[in-house]
């Protein structure tokens, strides 16, 4: 615990120097600081502790004071949910590397003198492995102490990776415990869900995956929770008002568009087909092809698309973002004119529209519920993520 207090008391004292060396700070500030100050002086011990501390941190090498400034202003950039979780994995780290101490002083030095992060990360996770296998039944030790080194630390991996599977899975059940107590039929296919749900998937979402994707999912079909599990990790990865992950992925020309959006593009209106419309859209392809799309549909009374796609407007928005504009972003930015500035010339144009929600969202450490699948108050889409506190995750974590 030493080491713990030690690590996590410096680094909320330095949370108020790093803001002083890097802004002017502003009235707010000011007075946040003052009010600080003043905790402080009613608190000698915490004061004094504080003040060592920070004589600690001058005496460490110029390198090892920039890296903690780094960290600091890494940290308290980060969302509220997120400084969470990254602090919680700080804490844990800092207790188990001074149980390490205690228990194992060859394997903390070696860690202690790691020459880089990777280095690091290497020995950190052959230690984890180690004591994860010493709590293992008797069978299994035995059969990893007969392989080789490497045979052993992938078959380690492989049966970590499923253990931390099953226990999600277990989570996940007890999300839907009502459902599952009262022995309502799961959907663990696309068939079982409502046509908007199957129309979403298969002409929007899939046409973008990668053939491991494809089959990861096809591997999932007719198992629950793991379906609508895989479903979820893949679709949130695109929500369908930003770019895809991967520009290529992107329609570069009229066929490439999902049906239900370019039938909105050429339907008929007045009588005919628009002939002017798909004219148009023809003579344009390429990477500028999805942002001449919006113009276009646009000017030509045919906008916003479906499920959120390629949003750029308040309106094509679903009912949860806008909420979330009206009431979380918006006040956030309420003294900041040129946030608001920003926000509105970017108002019908795409993607600079949904990416400067992004932008600004992630400024104020807001989480915006962008559409990635429809339906989500009747499936409850959020509940099949994965819990953001996972051992493994935390191990890299730590040694960064």
């Amino acid at each position: 615990m030493r080491r713990r207090l030690e690590l996590l008391m410096m680094l909320a004292a330095f949370a108020g120097l790093s803001l002083w060396a890097t802004a002017e700070p502003t009235p707010a500030d000011l007075a946040a600081q003052r009010r600080q100050l003043e905790g402080l002086r009613a608190d000698p011990n915490h004061l004094a502790r504080l003040r060592e501390n920070v004589k600690a941190f001058l005496q460490l090498p110029v390198r090892r004071r920039e890296a903690i400034v780094k960290l600091d202003r890494e940290l308290h950039e980060l969302p509220a949910k997120k400084q969470e979780r990254y602090f919680h994995t700080l804490a844990r780290y800092a207790d188990w590397l001074e149980q390490l101490r205690e228990t194992n002083p060859v394997a903390h030095q070696a860690i202690k003198d790691a020459p880089d992060a990777a280095a690091r990360l290497a020995l950190i996770t052959e230690e984890r492995n180690r004591e994860w296998l010493a709590s293992q039944p008797k069978a299994i030790r035995d059969q990893c102490h007969a392989m080789n080194r490497a045979a052993r630390a992938e078959f380690v991996v492989k049966l970590r990776l499923r253990e931390r599977e099953d226990r999600e899975k277990w989570l996940i059940a007890r999300r839907f415990w009502r459902e599952l107590d009262t022995r309502q039929v799961m959907p663990c296919r696309l068939g079982d869900y409502h046509p908007r749900v199957r129309e979403y998937v298969e002409k929007f979402l899939m046409p973008s995956l990668s053939a491991q994707e494809r089959k990861e999912l096809a591997a999932a079909e007719g198992l629950w929770p793991d379906y609508p599990r895989k479903l979820v990790e893949i679709a949130s990865q695109r929500p369908s008002a930003l770019p895809p992950p991967r520009a290529e992925d992107l329609p570069r020309n009229l066929k490439k568009l999902p049906e239900p959006v370019r039938q909105r593009l050429v339907e008929k209106k007045g009588g005919g087909a628009s002939k002017k419309t798909f004219k148009e859209l023809q003579n344009f392809a390429g990477p500028n092809f999805p942002s001449k799309v919006v113009e276009i549909a646009q000017r030509n009374l045919r906008y916003p698309f479906p499920h959120e796609y390629w949003a750029c407007t308040h309106l094509a928005l679903q009912p949860p973002m806008r909420k979330f504009v009206e009431g979380e972003l918006m006040p956030a930015m309420k003294a900041q004119i040129a946030d608001k500035r920003k926000l509105i010339a970017s108002e019908g144009k795409w993607p600079d529209y949904p990416l400067t929600i992004q932008e600004l969202s992630k400024k104020y450490k807001l989480h915006p519920p962008w559409h990635y699948l429809p339906e989500p108050e009747r499936y409850k889409w959020d509940l099949y993520k994965s819990p953001r506190y996972r051992s493994a995750r935390g191990d890299a974590d730590m040694a960064k």
